[in-house]
């Protein structure tokens, strides 16, 4: 919505209205971001406090679970691309 009436020229101001998010995604999404500065923070107790957000990345992407997850897709990308015809 713009401001200003109808026989106005309109500011240049401009508002966004998001619709209401579902109730599950209400449910969820505190949960996973609770996980996620969890997981930040055991990282940082552990390492120490990050000079940049490029250490803050390494340090984040030597968790294990990730390691584990980011193997099984390498390992899915590799089949993928061993059967595709060249």
């Amino acid at each position: 919505m713009a401001c200003g009436a109808e026989n106005e020229d309109p500011c240049e101001y401009f508002f966004w209205i998001d619709p209401p998010m579902c109730e599950r995604a209400v449910q969820v999404i505190p949960g996973l971001l609770r996980r996620i500065n969890g997981n930040a923070e055991e990282v940082l107790k552990a390492y120490g406090r990050p000079r940049s957000q490029k250490d803050t990345a390494v340090l984040l992407s030597s968790d294990p679970v990730m390691e584990k997850e980011q193997a099984a897709l390498t390992e899915k990308s590799a089949y993928y691309y061993s059967k595709q015809k060249v």
